[in-house]
């Protein structure tokens, strides 16, 4: 079984994690009605144990602190409103430290400053909501900032644009590991379009 964490803030985009716990929690069910076990464990994660109040008040209990999560194999950041968490050297420490024992680390949408604050993304390609590419360019001028792609890859780190390309994103994660026939069901399931 694979932790699949999700880091989430005050002001975090609803969408941006809910869509990739959704794709993930259905990958699950689908395993269990072909016979099999569960093939992820996915939390919510945030900076401390109180509940974490999204966009539009959107309120939300994570399941653990930076201090007490588990291991995880995917680190999926949010995004959101995220200049209060890129002042925060502990988040971005944190962010770091666990890139370095993860299989995949990837951001949705402004998720991506939080990636590129903490240098990961020098020299390589990286993407974030339409609104924010230029922001980001202009603040991480080493970063290859790409427009009009849903989501990068560049070894395990992966970016995504905003919003709904989580969804996207999500589920190509889930084609690596079960292949894409599979993800098109998990996309029918939650009646997303999704083209292989």
């Amino acid at each position: 079984m694979k932790t699949v964490g999700i880091y989430i803030f005050d002001e975090a985009e609803v969408m941006d994690f809910s869509a990739p716990f959704e794709a993930f929690s259905v990958a699950n069910r689908l395993k269990v009605r072909d016979g099999q076990p569960e093939p992820y464990h996915v939390v919510l994660i945030a900076e401390q144990d109180r509940p974490v109040q999204a966009r539009n008040r959107f309120q939300v209990l994570p399941h653990h602190t930076l201090q007490n999560h588990p291991a995880l194999d995917i680190l999926l950041v949010a995004g959101g409103v995220v200049t209060a968490e890129l002042h925060k050297p502990e988040v971005i420490q944190w962010i770091k430290n666990v890139h370095q024992s993860t299989q995949i680390t990837a951001s949705i949408c402004t998720g991506a400053f939080l990636l590129a604050e903490t240098g990961m993304l020098n020299g390589k390609p990286a993407t974030t909501h339409w609104e924010d590419l230029q922001d980001l360019q202009d603040a991480y001028p080493e970063v290859q900032v790409q427009s009009h792609v849903p989501f990068t890859q560049e070894g395990k780190i992966f970016t995504s644009a905003g919003v709904s390309a989580g969804m996207i994103l999500s589920l190509n994660l889930i084609g690596l590991d079960f292949g894409m026939d599979f993800t098109v069901r998990v996309a029918r399931q939650i009646e997303f379009p999704f083209e292989v």
